[in-house]
């Protein structure tokens, strides 16, 4: 069985920030009570209801997930996620989506 990609949490008055970060490997943190999160360089499932996310910059260990998110969301006939990246990163972002999406 293939474990789940680690989680670390943290409460404070009313709200979560749920995640996990490892320099140069992956860092993804969410508000699972806002449905917003903070980069994807890992995904585990439990952030799947998650819809909106803000990508911080286009290292891997940011955005390695990101194609296997978008792609979960559709297959599971979800709406699409909205993503927000860095202005000068639109279009390698779109290219990649595309390029795993012709896979």
């Amino acid at each position: 069985m293939i474990e789940n990609a680690p989680v670390r949490a943290l409460s404070h008055k009313g709200l979560t920030i749920e995640g996990y970060s490892r320099a140069a490997v992956q860092s993804y943190w969410r508000v699972p009570e806002l449905k917003l999160g903070f980069d994807l360089g890992g995904q585990p499932w439990g952030f799947m209801a998650t819809s909106t996310w803000f990508i911080s910059h286009t290292h891997l260990d940011h955005i390695a997930a990101l194609p296997v998110y978008v792609a979960r969301r559709r297959m599971m006939k979800m709406d699409p996620p909205t993503i927000y990246v860095p202005e000068k990163a639109i279009g390698r972002i779109e290219r990649l989506l595309r390029a795993v999406e012709d896979l």
